[in-house]
């Protein structure tokens, strides 16, 4: 697994190279973080039209520096216990024997430490996409922590919010007002990050 990086763990390069800055991007189902990746780019060059299925990388240059961006597949989101149970029918008399049980939730080559891998020798920094139009739950809590903890210890300090979907908010509703209104969860992931967030890539400092 690719290492987290600082931003002078490659040795000062001025006058050789221009400055790099390597961004990692996670996030839930339909987050919006390969349209987040696309922003970033500056053009569409992945497709935010169908799910993400394996990490994709991109680069582009802005002012002089070289960006790199990982694009990664949805974190799972763990399987809510009440799905599990079956009503106490004559109809589903036996179906809990007879069905396969669920499969757990499982990090694999393509989630988070491929896309660390993808960015040698590891991302300064890793944007955590959330929609606020999709909520955060307890569920999506645990899903980001198990997406971190894939990366190791300390990768928390590396991380902000990036919220999407921003437009939806009622007219008059700032991201901050959405943050306190929303619940613990959402609060937790904030703060979590330090109280790092944006939502406005454009005037995030690369």
């Amino acid at each position: 697994m690719a290492a987290m990086s600082s931003a002078s763990d490659t040795g000062d390069h001025r006058g050789r190279h221009p400055p790099e800055r390597r961004l990692l991007i996670l996030g839930g189902p339909r987050s919006g973080k390969t349209s987040s990746a696309n922003t970033i780019l500056g053009d569409e060059m992945f497709d935010a039209g169908t799910e993400t299925t394996h990490s994709n990388v991109g680069q582009t240059e802005i002012y002089g520096r070289r960006v790199t961006v990982v694009d990664t597949p949805s974190w799972a989101i763990p399987a809510d216990p009440e799905d599990d149970e079956e009503p106490d029918t004559d109809d589903n008399a036996g179906a809990e024997s007879d069905s396969p049980a669920r499969p757990q939730p499982s990090l694999d080559s393509e989630g988070p430490c491929m896309g660390a891998i993808l960015c040698p020798p590891g991302p300064h920094a890793i944007l955590l996409v959330v929609s606020i139009t999709q909520p955060f739950s307890d569920r999506e809590r645990k899903a980001a922590e198990e997406q971190l903890g894939a990366l190791g210890g300390g990768t928390w300090r590396y991380c902000m919010v990036l919220f999407t979907g921003v437009d939806k908010l009622p007219k008059g509703v700032f991201i901050e007002e959405h943050i306190a209104n929303t619940g613990e969860t959402l609060q937790w992931l904030v703060e979590r990050c330090g109280s790092r967030y944006d939502n406005n890539l454009h005037c995030m400092e690369l």
